[in-house]
């Protein structure tokens, strides 16, 4: 049993549990990519149907952070997750069954709920098992390990699919949720802890009148929600249109993208301590990355499909910087808001996750409706967005200033 092994085997066990429940939020959350055209296929749904429906997980996402973060502070990690993620099974097996898109949204939604606060737990779970020291390395690995999840859900969740059928796919998924519900059941208790001072005080006006919450945070939660909305679903219709791809080879060029951004995770650390030798602050490291990740989706969006795998690969690795500004925000913050600050933007980020991926369905079909060809409407789409990012990443730096002000270390 858990309870009884020795500290470092404890440890190990906690990290494998708890990241194995952000490793299937991230596979699910991405799903519907590679599952597109048997979504269509099996309920006739459109574009802006399966859209809409992929983008129920991010909202059902963002509207319990803030209760499930409370949560998590009031009853810990594990009796949270027991609570929660049985929603998630509930959700595998409703989708299972479903036969229409009323069934299928309420599956997703489940699923959305269920996984909510997956990463949280796992977060809080390591800094209370973990040296301070090593905390850095150990959610980093946590982050790049769950989020290949994502790389999972591209070619070889296409071929479960096809070896197993719709129901046969979401009752083995049900399945494995079900595993890793047990074995948070078999982890150890979390230590009782009182609320922190100052707790019932109403911490929300003071994070929204913050100004670099204020300068900061709007780029980010496009940055993040439109990243999410693409490797969580759109990247797939955009290579089966834009670049001509198969559907093993779109899905393929799914996994590989999730790949090139667990690959960004792990260097992140790299990535910044060079920054710093150049002279970029935390924050400003933070807005390169994004800016950068802009132009990826310009290029992706003005040049030849015949760039598109190795650019989405680019886009993958960089989109992974976008996290850097929940760094930005522990580093800055006081200390008595940076739990809400950080729950707020993870809220918003998911906010925008959902508008961006639903309205993208829409958007295009409206414009094929209005004569665009389908490959000029999802390079519409995406230019877009990139345009937006771009004069949101100006607006920060009119608020802000020279982003070469400082080191890592302090802004």
């Amino acid at each position: 049993m858990p309870h009884s092994l020795p500290a470092p085997h404890a440890r190990a066990f906690v990290f494998w549990v708890y990241t194995a429940g952000f490793f299937l939020s991230c596979v699910l959350r991405s799903a519907n990519a590679s599952l597109d055209e048997a979504l269509r296929e099996a309920f006739s749904l459109g574009e802006a149907s399966v859209g809409l429906l992929s983008s129920l997980f991010f909202l059902a996402f963002a509207a319990t952070q803030l209760p499930l973060g409370y949560l998590i502070d009031r009853i810990g990690p594990r009796r949270a997750q027991l609570l929660v993620l049985p929603l998630a099974v509930a959700g595998l097996v409703a989708s299972a069954f479903a036969s229409g898109f009323t069934a299928l949204a309420a599956g997703r939604v489940l699923l959305g709920t269920g996984f909510a606060i997956s990463l949280m737990a796992s977060l809080c779970a390591n800094r209370a098992w973990f040296p301070l020291a090593s905390l850095a390395a150990v959610n980093g690995a946590a982050m790049g390990i769950g989020s290949s999840g994502a790389a999972f859900a591209g070619a070889p969740l296409a071929g479960l699919a096809r070896l197993l059928g719709w129901t046969g796919l979401h009752l083995s998924l049900a399945a494995g949720t079900a595993a890793v519900l047990l074995l948070i059941y078999l982890l150890p208790k979390d230590a009782a802890a009182a609320p922190p001072e100052g707790a019932r005080q109403a911490r929300l006006p003071q994070v929204l009148r913050d100004p670099v919450f204020l300068r900061l945070v709007p780029l980010a939660a496009l940055a993040q929600g439109s990243y999410l909305a693409y490797l969580g679903y759109w990247i797939h219709p955009w290579l089966r249109t834009v670049a001509a791809f198969d559907a093993d080879r779109a899905s393929m060029g799914l996994s590989l993208a999730a790949l090139s951004m667990v690959a960004g995770y792990l260097l992140t650390g790299r990535i910044l301590r060079l920054l710093a030798r150049w002279g970029w602050s935390l924050e400003g490291g933070s807005i390169l990355g994004m800016v950068m990740f802009a132009a990826c989706g310009l290029a992706l969006a003005v040049l030849p499909a015949t760039m598109a795998l190795p650019l989405w690969l680019a886009y993958g690795f960089v989109g992974a910087l976008n996290v850097v500004a929940f760094s930005v925000l522990s580093a800055t913050l006081p200390l008595s808001i940076q739990g809400t600050a950080v729950t707020l933007m993870n809220l918003l980020i998911f906010a925008a996750g959902f508008v961006v991926q639903a309205a993208l369905g829409f958007g295009i079909e409206s414009m094929k409706a209005a004569g665009l060809t389908a490959a000029g409407a999802h390079r519409i789409g995406l230019l877009a967005i990139s345009v937006a990012l771009i004069a949101l990443a100006g607006r920060w730096r009119r608020l802000h200033g020279p982003a070469r002000s400082g080191t890592l270390a302090g802004q």
